[in-house]
Formats: structure tokens, sequence, C-alpha cells
């Protein structure tokens, strides 16, 4: 995640991301998603990926 980015913007560009990579023959399920993506969160959100 950019600084200053919000929340929306960084889900959009991974969206994107996990779109492009199907296109191109590489799946990957619900989970992996979900876990790329809250570690990717700044260590400020740490509290939120922990209760999640």
């Amino acid at each position: 995640m950019e600084e200053n980015e919000s929340i929306q913007t960084m889900f959009g560009r991974f969206q994107t991301i996990i779109n492009e990579l199907s296109f191109l023959g590489r799946t990957y399920d619900n989970f992996d998603h979900v876990d790329k993506f809250l570690r990717s969160l700044p260590r400020k959100w740490r509290p939120q990926v922990t209760a999640l």
C-alpha cells in the first residue's frame, strides 16, 4: 500500500492484478487473495488485521 493511498484504491489495484493473472491462466483461491491483501497492509492496520 502506498503512503496516503485509500483502502479502496489499493483494493482496486489488487483486483486489477488478480484479474490480469487470471487472464493469463494463473488462478488463486479466495483464501490466498485475502491473505495476500491483509499482509500488504501497512503496520498501522495490524490491530484490525489481527481482529479479523
